[in-house]
């Protein structure tokens, strides 16, 4: 009997041993596990870390575009407020010429002199412009009375700008007008420059202009040309 209590105890201390090395193996299982773990978790930090400086640096980033995009509307509303007083100031200058028109008796046609030769330099690089009343030979050395002429030059070459000023035209006038610059023109050697400028024009004058070389152009639109 004590021979078989002590293979008994002997088996016993065995199973504990076993037991015991499962044991020791199941701790270096768990300690590597904890060891990947915390390598894991120090990568997922870092990569926080940097998630966090990013986002750092787009929130600088937008704070500075905020900052521009103020700093932009009020650079914008300062055009915006020089464009209305512009425009206040043009119109105060139209009111003016209109007055100055009505108290010293100037004529349409005195006051378009001096507003075309400034729409002509904008629109079709004539420049150096003075425009008058002038007498011309014809072709047939008979004089044809222009209304407003004048030698300016474009591109450098010399032009001759011959224009009529009506308070209102059809397409019937704008042929004998264009009859009679035809006549001035064919007695010139420079080239021409054709224009009538009136008040209120008729639909059918457009046509009529056009197809004969004359610019035809609402006072309307030159009196609105910026100085």
């Amino acid at each position: 009997q004590t021979n078989e209590a002590v293979r008994g105890l002997a088996q016993a201390q065995a199973r504990t041993e076993q037991r015991v090395e499962q044991l020791a193996q199941a701790q270096v299982q768990t300690t590597e596990a904890v060891r990947v773990l915390t390598q894991a978790q120090a990568r997922t930090d870092e990569r926080l870390t940097r998630v966090e400086e990013a986002v750092e640096k787009l929130t600088q980033a937008q704070i500075r575009t905020e900052e521009r995009v103020v700093r932009l509307e009020a650079a914008i509303e300062k055009l915006v407020q020089a464009q209305v007083r512009t425009e206040e100031a043009l119109r105060e200058l139209r009111v003016t010429v209109g007055g100055l028109a009505n108290d010293f008796g100037l004529s349409l046609e005195e006051v378009t002199a001096g507003w075309l030769p400034i729409y002509l330099d904008h629109h079709f690089n004539i420049k150096y412009l003075t425009l008058t009343r002038i007498s011309f030979k014809t072709s047939g050395s008979e004089l044809a009375e222009v209304d407003l002429a004048g030698v300016g030059k474009q591109d450098g070459a010399q032009i001759l700008v011959l224009s009529e000023v009506r308070a209102s035209i059809g397409g019937g006038e704008v042929a004998r007008i264009a009859d009679k610059l035809a006549d001035v023109e064919a007695n010139q050697t420079r080239p021409t420059f054709k224009a009538i400028v009136a008040m209120r024009i008729h639909p059918t004058a457009a046509d009529v202009a056009r197809e004969k070389g004359i610019e035809l152009l609402p006072y309307s639109r030159i009196s609105r040309e910026p100085v």
